[in-house]
Formats: structure tokens, C-alpha cells, sequence
């Protein structure tokens, strides 16, 4: 007898611990767990939207208002994992309207004044022609932050702990800042954590080497509309001579524009000069003078995950500038700019660097350009030797005045440039404007003209053309345009396999201008 019960005891308790375990084995088969969702808040003082309404997993995302002299833009900011199913509500029934980029083929319902979707990965969209709805959505999603800096961890310094740092508007926070990251590097290096608030800005803040300057969720770095003096051609956040910089986060930085006179708006939003080994990553720079990034002599860097928003009155704003830099890689953009998207070769910093262009990559990214310049715009007014071994590559560009603008108009020779997997939606004036000619638009010329050599065109598309046929003009025998390859070129919804059908006017200094099908 106590054998017995001995042996059933053991399979009883046998028994008792089996049944949670396959219990939970099965939920584990159908559970899955909710995906996670961060929503960004808009930059304090500023208002939201009244026509659009946005929820991502049923999370309520801020949308915040951008006003623009061509109708308002209002964008809502959020990182999820897994997937998200987005709700958009708009302040009218719904009856017509485009998400950008097309190329996605995103199936999306509609009832009602509310639209929804699904996505299985971050996407940045913009959601215009809504009925007669002059405002424009864009949602800017993210991956989640990787492993962000935590406060209280070693090598991480709080800004608020820093003396002259103040999160309320209330006081000018450069000098603070600055002294802050000083200290840092001056002992080796570290992190400075800027948590949330509203930071005054007065004059540019100075990153040196061995920093990570992180803006955490909620923090903004935004420009006093009545700063003192002095932003002319330098940036809110300037790097200068210096190494192993990274500045990242989900912060903004806002340099206020709309709210500052046209005479002070001659500033970048981050700038440099003499850098090696620049990472910028996961910010939105909001509204600024002159350019949002302005990379000068900056080698062996990588940008990614920027979110840029401008567009001023008098256009003349670009997204990024590259000039006197190589082997630099620009990752999943989103550009939004009244003037260029992208430049190349059209200034220089306060120094006067001109060095070489060569080894840039931009790729993985959504352009759309309003006023005037191009997506992609090289040369203009650097006497560089050479801007060379260019790649743009799976952009998308919602709208643009003209999508590629070349100009070796001050005798850099613009060679090695591919566009590869390029789809335009709207050009409202040309696809391409390569002009090797004496610059109408410079008193400053200095007499030199370069040539445009060895430029491929790999799958690109340009769905709706402007009122003007593209231009290919050289000026000599030596500074012409030559061995341009056009690869599964469409335009219009046409193949086009010949430069009269790509309407492309030329000159006897533009020539072997190919087209083929693969």
C-alpha cells in the first residue's frame, strides 16, 4: 500500500506541473505581442493640426502644424516595431486624395472622413490632394532607438546639470552646452544627454572630438527669433576640426524661421568644416535659414535617418550640401526643402575650403522639393578639380522642380554620377538640366568650365513632366556633355529609347547620349 501511494503521489505532482507547462506552450503558439509604438510630441508652443488626425496601434500620434506660403504642412513623428495599422482622420469625408510614394502600393481603405492601412516596416509618406484640402500630412516613422544613453549610466552627463543649460525658454542655453561638451571631450570623451524641454539658442553650439551630443525624445534645440548676433553662414550646431563626433537622437532641432526677419535667416541648422568620421542620426532639423545640413570637408562620415522640414518664403533653403567631402554615406532621408534637396559644389564654408567631391552615396530616400533647384543639383559655384563617383540610389521623389541639375560652371569636371532605381512623381519644370556654359547667374565668375562625362540613368521614371523639355549643353569640344547612358528610362508612362522622345534638346557639344532596354 505505501508503495502504491508513493508512485501515484510522484505522477500526480508529475501531472500538476505538465498542465501550466502546455498551457503555456500553446499560448505561446497563437500570443504575440502588441507591437511597441513611440509617438514624438510637437516641438512646445506650436500648434496642431485641425484638419488631420493620426493613430498608429490605436496610440494617439501628435500632428503637428508647419504653416508654408503655398498652404500649410502638418507632420506627425512616431517609431514602431513589427507593424502598424494607421488611422488617419481628416476634418472632411474623404473622396479623392494621393499617398506618396506611390512606389509603395500601399492598399489603404477609406470610409468616411478616415482613411486607414497597414505597415510592416517604417516608411516616411505624404499624404496630399485630399479633396480641395490645401494641407498636406506626412508621417515620418522610425525603427525604435537602439540602445539609446541612459541617464545615470557611465559617461553620460546630464545637460540640465550643466551650469548655463535651461530647458524652460528662459534663458540662452549655447554657452552652456557648449562648455558642457568642452569638459567632455577635454576628458576624454563622453555623452551628453539633453533631456526634454525647449532650449534657447542665441549663437551656434560647438561639438568637438570624441563627443555624442544626444537630444532625447521631447528635447529642441530652437533659435531665439531675436537672437543677438551672430549666425551668418554658421550653423545652431557647429563642428569644426574635429574627430569621432555623433549626434543623434529623436530630438528637433528648430531654427524658427518662419518667426525670424528675412535679413538674419543666413544660418544652417548643423555645419561643419575639417571633420573626420561624422555620424548624424535619427534627428528632425525643422525650419531653417539656409541649409539644414551643411557638410564642408567632411570625410569618411555617415548621415541616417534624418528627418528635414523647410520651406521658406523666398525658397533659397536647402536639405544637405556637400562640398570639399568624400566617402560620405546618406541613408533613409526624408527631405522636405524649398530649394535643392541634395547639393553639391555650391559654396564653401567661412574658411574657403575647396577641395574635391567624390565618394558620396545617397540612398534609401523621399525627396520633395517645391520652389526652385533640383533633387539632385551639382556644381554651380566651387572651382573644385573634380566632383566624381557619385550614387544616388532607390530614391523617391514626390514632387520636384527639376530632378537631376548639373553645372560645371566653375570648372569642376562632374564625372562617374549614377541614378539608379530614380522615380519621380511630379517635375514641374525638367527631368534634367546639364549645362557646361558661362553662368548668367554669377558676377563672380572665374572664367573656367568643366565637362559632364560618364553619367548612367538605371531605372529611372518620371511619371509627370513640366512645361519644359530637358537640356544637354556643352560648350566646347573639351567641356561637353558625353557618354550619358539611359537605361529603362520612362517618362510619361513611356519607354523611351531615344533622346527626341525623352525630349531632350541638345547642342554639338552634348553627344553619344544612349538608350536601351534591358
Amino acid at each position: 500500500m505505501g508503495r502504491f501511494t508513493s508512485i501515484s503521489l510522484y505522477k500526480l505532482i508529475g501531472f500538476v506541473v505538465l498542465i501550466p507547462l502546455l498551457a503555456l506552450a500553446g499560448i505561446s503558439m497563437y500570443w504575440k505581442p502588441r507591437p511597441i509604438v513611440n509617438t514624438y510630441e510637437r516641438v512646445p508652443r506650436t500648434k496642431a493640426s485641425s484638419t488631420y488626425r493620426v493613430e498608429v496601434n490605436g496610440a494617439n500620434v501628435p500632428v503637428q502644424l508647419y504653416r508654408t506660403t503655398k498652404g500649410n504642412v502638418s507632420f506627425a513623428r512616431f517609431a514602431f516595431s513589427d507593424v502598424a495599422k494607421v488611422t488617419i482622420s481628416a476634418s472632411e469625408a474623404i473622396n479623392r486624395y494621393v499617398l506618396s510614394p506611390k512606389a509603395y502600393n500601399i492598399a489603404v481603405s477609406v470610409s468616411g472622413n478616415t482613411m486607414s492601412f497597414t505597415l510592416d516596416s517604417p516608411q516616411r509618406l505624404v499624404l496630399r490632394q485630399v479633396n480641395g484640402l490645401r494641407e498636406e500630412l506626412f508621417l515620418l516613422a522610425d525603427d525604435p532607438e537602439v540602445n539609446p544613453p541612459e541617464l545615470g549610466s557611465p559617461g553620460v552627463t546630464n545637460a540640465l546639470d550643466q551650469k548655463g543649460v535651461d530647458n524652460q525658454n528662459q534663458a540662452d542655453s549655447s554657452n552652456g552646452l557648449t562648455a558642457a561638451l568642452a569638459n567632455l571631450s577635454k576628458a576624454g570623451g563622453g555623452t551628453l544627454y539633453v533631456p526634454p524641454g525647449l532650449y534657447k539658442v542665441h549663437h551656434s553650439i560647438l561639438v568637438p572630438s570624441n563627443v555624442i551630443l544626444y537630444l532625447a525624445p521631447g528635447s529642441v534645440l530652437q533659435v531665439d527669433p531675436n537672437y543677438p548676433c551672430c549666425f551668418h553662414n554658421q550653423g545652431v550646431i557647429d563642428i569644426e576640426d574635429a574627430t569621432n563626433v555623433k549626434i543623434t537622437g529623436r530630438g528637433v532641432i528648430n531654427g524658427n524661421a518662419l518667426d525670424i526677419a528675412a535679413s538674419k535667416q543666413d544660418f544652417h541648422l548643423i555645419v561643419t568644416d575639417n571633420v573626420e568620421h561624422l555620424e548624424v542620426d535619427g534627428l528632425t532639423l525643422l525650419d531653417q535659414g539656409d541649409t539644414a545640413l551643411r557638410l564642408v570637408d567632411v570625410h569618411n562620415s555617415v548621415v541616417k535617418n534624418l528627418k528635414i522640414l523647410v520651406n521658406r518664403p523666398h525658397a533659397g533653403a536647402d536639405g544637405i550640401d556637400f562640398d570639399s567631402s568624400d566617402n560620405i554615406l546618406v541613408d533613409n532621408a526624408f527631405i522636405y526643402s524649398s530649394d535643392d534637396s541634395t547639393s553639391q559644389g555650391a559654396g564653401t564654408g567661412p574658411r574657403g575650403t575647396v577641395k574635391d567631391n567624390y565618394n558620396l552615396t545617397i540612398q534609401n530616400s523621399v525627396f520633395y522639393q517645391t520652389q526652385t533647384g533640383a533633387a539632385f543639383k551639382i556644381g554651380t559655384t566651387d572651382p573644385q578639380n573634380s566632383i566624381r563617383d557619385i550614387l544616388y540610389n532607390n530614391i523617391n521623389i514626390v514632387s520636384c522642380v527639376q530632378m537631376a541639375a548639373f553645372y560645371p560652371t566653375f570648372g569642376a569636371n562632374i564625372e562617374n554620377v549614377s541614378l539608379r532605381d530614380v522615380r519621380a512623381e511630379v517635375v514641374t519644370d525638367r527631368p534634367f538640366e546639364f549645362h557646361a556654359i558661362i553662368p548668367s547667374w554669377s558676377s563672380n565668375w572665374n572664367g573656367k568650365i568643366g565637362f559632364i562625362r560618364g553619367v548612367k540613368l538605371t531605372n529611372v521614371v518620371v511619371d509627370q513632366t513640366g512645361a519644359r523639355h530637358s537640356d544637354f549643353v556643352g560648350f566646347s569640344s573639351n567641356q561637353d556633355i558625353s557618354d550619358v547612358a539611359f537605361t529603362n528610362f520612362r517618362q510619361n508612362g513611356v519607354l523611351v529609347l531615344d533622346a527626341a522622345s525623352a525630349q531632350i534638346e541638345t547642342n554639338k557639344f552634348a553627344r553619344s547620349i544612349s538608350f536601351q532596354q534591358q
